[in-house]
Formats: C-alpha cells, structure tokens, sequence
C-alpha cells in the first residue's frame, strides 16, 4: 500500500516535471518564432525599403535619360522669330520672282525673236497701249529695249524702242483724273502706256534702264542755275 502511493506520487511528479518540460519547451519554441517572426519582418522591411529606394534611383534615371535637357533662355529675343520668318518670306518671294523672270524671258524672246537671246529680261508689266482703242497688253524692259505686246480680235500689235532712241519719259493721266499713265516719246513717236498697277514705281525703272536721260537733266539743271557772270563770259 505504502509502495503504491509513493508510486503514484513519483508518477506525478514525473509528469509535472514532463509537463513542466514540456511547457518551457513550448514557451522556448513561441519565444524562437517570435524572435524569427521579428527577424523575418525586419529583413523584409529591409528588403522592400531596400528595392523601393533602388525602383526609385532607377525611376530618377529613367526620367533623367528621357528628359530634354532644354534651358529656356531668360534673354529670349522675339524678334530673333520675327527675323526668321521675315527672311523665309523674302526667300519664297524672291525664288517666286525669278521664276516669273525666266517665264517671262522665254515669253519676250518668243514674241521679239529680232532681240538678241543674250538680252535678258529685267522686268515685265501689264499695261495698255493707248491709241483709238486701248490694246491691252504687256511692257517688256530689259538692258537695251523697251517693248510692249499686245494681241486685239486676233491681230498682234508689237513695239520695240531702243532704249538710247528715248528722249523723256513723263508721267500724266488718263482721264485728267486718273494718274496712271507714262508717255515714252523718241525723236520721231510717242507712245501712251496707260493702265499700270503701279506707275510710279514703273517710271523709276525706266529712268533706271534710260541713264542718258538722268544724265540729260543734271546737265540741264546745272546749267540753268550758272552763275550770271560764267553766262556772261560765254
């Protein structure tokens, strides 16, 4: 009887101490996952903070290889843009013009095949003769002719005038009213050009092209204010 208890205590003492064992075993082993659950979360903070900051270096160079590196100048001058654009324009107007020169080139030497093919063309007009009628038509200019075509109900009237041939050049009008019209005069014709889009400017180049005739009137004026005395004298 006394051998049973002692048994029965030394049994239970042996499975406290098994359940105690076990029990700190338990206890070692949730403390170790902790511990590895810390572990495990602060190596993937560090993970996830590390690949974040790497995303972000290679955003920033990304960005930086695809960004212009375009510096807006604070001294900009507009008028760089203007000048720009201005000198496109007279470019297209200037190659539009040259091609309206070698047209009308071909044209003048088709229609005046007595004028030498090395004289050029300088410049064109559109005009009218003024007779009886007004035959419409155009003015050609060039170094040593001044011609004008025209073609009526079918009939060709041409006029070639040698540039050295004139005598004065002058403006008046047509209508007394309308100031559009130049009179080219030679010793032996005259010659009424009406109708111009622009006589003014027409009437300089052809003083231009008749250089005797500017040289004829600086003659003409400085011999009309001689003094009295070199009058005199002569």
């Amino acid at each position: 009887m006394t051998e049973q208890c002692v048994n029965q205590q030394t049994s239970q003492e042996d499975a406290r101490k098994c359940h105690r064992g076990t029990a700190k075993h338990e206890d070692r082993d949730y403390n170790s996952d902790v511990d590895n659950v810390a572990e495990d979360c602060q190596r993937y903070g560090r993970t996830v903070s590390d690949a974040l900051q790497a995303t972000d270096q290679e955003l920033q160079e990304l960005l930086g290889r695809r960004k212009p590196a375009l510096v807006r100048s604070k001294t900009f001058d507009h008028t760089l843009l203007t000048q720009v654009r201005t000198d496109s324009v007279c470019k297209i107007e200037k190659k539009s013009h040259y091609s309206q020169l070698s047209k009308g080139n071909c044209q003048y030497h088709k229609i005046f095949k007595e004028i030498s093919k090395e004289e050029q063309l300088k410049q064109s007009y559109t005009c009218a003769l003024q007779k009886d009628i007004l035959y419409q038509g155009r003015m050609f200019v060039s170094d040593h002719w001044i011609c004008f075509h025209s073609k009526v109900f079918g009939k060709d009237t041409k006029i070639v005038i040698p540039v050295v041939s004139v005598t004065h050049i002058k403006k008046t009008k047509t209508a007394i009213l309308v100031p559009n019209a130049l009179v080219v005069a030679t010793a032996n014709d005259r010659y009424v050009f009406v109708s111009f889009l622009s006589r003014d400017n027409t009437y300089k180049f052809l003083m231009s092209v008749c250089l005797h005739l500017e040289v004829g009137q600086m003659w003409k004026t400085s011999f009309v204010f001689l003094p009295s005395s070199v009058c005199d004298l002569n």
